[in-house]
């Protein structure tokens, strides 16, 4: 009892320090300038069934596939399909999925050379993360970003992406 009290003390011992140092620190903002103005990007990793297994936020201003790798990097196994857009269409991520012995279904880019085959059949199933943005940006205050802070920002994101997965049960009454 005592070990588990310990534990859960040090936690929030620790998340309370983070706290205070994002807030010395006002550069973990999480914004950056694009053609919208100051923005962020939330970069997602979802299962076949929409349920959002990683995440990630950074500024407006940084490319999707710098983020990707980080992403897949414990969740990748031999086997799996994993489908993205175009913005995902580098070498460093189809030679990093390759080498896992996992299928890429990425379609290629405009400008390159040496188009790529992939699965438009598989490719169909990608709808299920745009819909899952979908839903998540029903939620004003993460489309605002309301929050400064991306320590906050990325707990609204955790609640509402489990308050998507909730399943929504009819009133019966």
């Amino acid at each position: 009892m005592n070990v588990l009290k310990y534990r859960l003390l040090q936690h929030i011992l620790k998340h309370i320090s983070t706290v205070q140092e994002l807030k010395k620190d006002s550069s973990d903002e999480c914004t950056g300038r694009s053609r919208a103005g100051l923005t962020g990007k939330i970069h997602a990793l979802l299962n076949e069934k929409g349920k959002i297994l990683r995440f990630t936020v950074t500024k407006g201003n940084v490319n999707d596939c710098t983020q990707a790798i980080n992403l897949l990097n414990s969740v990748i196994r031999k086997g799996i399909y994993i489908l993205g857009d175009k913005a995902y269409d580098t070498d460093n991520i189809i030679d990093y999925i390759i080498e896992r012995s996992a299928y890429a279904v990425i379609p290629s880019r405009g400008n390159r050379k040496i188009q790529r085959e992939y699965n438009k059949e598989i490719y169909i199933d990608r709808n299920v993360i745009e819909r899952f943005f979908n839903k998540l940006k029903n939620f004003r205050r993460g489309s605002a970003r309301y929050d400064k802070l991306v320590l906050s920002f990325m707990s609204f994101v955790q609640l509402a992406a489990i308050f998507i997965l909730i399943p929504k049960f009819p009133n019966i009454a």
